[in-house]
């Protein structure tokens, strides 16, 4: 026998009870968790954490990062902000397991909201977890998340490059995410719009070394050797200067020290940047090179800097 009770009230019910449950949820005191069940509370925790890791876009398959290969070619870089509403929609599908009805719907309207809410707080947390680190204050990621595919040979050589972000006030940004997703492709995620973002060859790669010129021969870009401006390029004329330096007879990967450090000294004295004998020291930090380092910066074309 059918029912001649209309089903909106019974809808509007469910809605309001729904809604009353995430006001509950946004108003409850910051120990109400800790009142829980434990047991429940502890799947409550699991479901967070897996909700911030989805935010972060783990256990996504990459062609949806990447529709097409075509749009990460190799040796290229791609930025993208994330879609939080794409993210929301995911969440949302993700706990719509075990959804019968309608009802079910409306019911976990209400009772899904602190879960998302909680996990934007816990995303800033995520690396951290996974790292094994000490965990950050719970501070939710207000901002629009920003995405860096880089697709590079640069990525799988150096398995340690460090990627730094700053704001408009040099301030760091904090790195969400930063993951080989293949052997020379990676990705970081910002907490937000970084306005220079620094790539960094591991640290350990500090050494000597030398550059070529155009005949093939070694050259060294002189540094400043006064103690106020020690280790500072020595730029002349808006052009860094350079020294000619000199390889074995008849080896064309082994420098004569002696002959090279008489062509820095002299390099030097030409502009009045040695005023005695270049010791071992004042040569180290002519031939010293340090990881090397690139920036990009938002709003600016521009390629790679000569090395310092």
């Amino acid at each position: 026998m059918k029912s001649w009770k209309p089903r909106t009230a019974s809808f509007e019910q469910l809605l309001g009870r729904s809604l009353a449950l995430a006001r509950e949820a946004a108003e409850a005191p910051a120990d109400a968790a800790k009142r829980d069940d434990p047991e429940l509370e502890r799947a409550k925790q699991l479901i967070v954490q897996w909700l911030s890791q989805l935010n972060l876009l783990y256990g996504l398959p990459f062609r949806y990062l990447v529709a097409d290969a075509r749009m990460l070619p190799p040796e290229s870089l791609r930025w993208a902000f994330v879609d939080r509403n794409w993210l929301a929609a995911a969440g949302h599908g993700a706990l719509s397991l075990g959804r019968r009805s309608s009802a079910d719907a409306l019911i976990d309207l209400g009772s899904q909201a602190p879960l998302h809410g909680r996990a934007r707080i816990d995303e800033g947390r995520v690396r951290a977890r996974l790292r094994g680190a000490e965990l950050p204050d719970e501070v939710p990621v207000d901002g629009s998340v920003v995405a860096m595919l880089l697709r590079s040979a640069v990525v799988s050589g150096y398995p340690g490059l460090e990627v730094q972000a700053f704001d408009d006030g040099d301030q760091p940004i904090e790195l969400l995410r930063m993951d080989h997703l293949a052997s020379e492709v990676l990705l970081v995620l910002f907490a937000e719009l970084p306005a220079r973002v620094e790539l960094l060859e591991p640290p350990e790669g500090l050494h000597f070394g030398v550059l070529r010129n155009a005949q093939g021969a070694p050259v060294t870009l002189l540094r400043k050797l006064a103690p106020e401006q020690l280790g500072e390029q020595l730029i002349v004329d808006g052009q860094a200067v350079k020294a000619t330096l000199h390889w074995r007879d008849g080896d064309r990967r082994v420098l004569d020290i002696g002959a090279s450090a008489t062509a820095i000294a002299d390099a030097l004295r030409s502009h009045a940047a040695l005023a005695s004998e270049l010791s071992s020291a004042e040569l180290a930090i002519e031939m010293v090179r340090s990881a090397g380092l690139q920036q990009f910066k938002a709003g600016l074309r521009q390629g790679p800097e000569e090395p310092a």
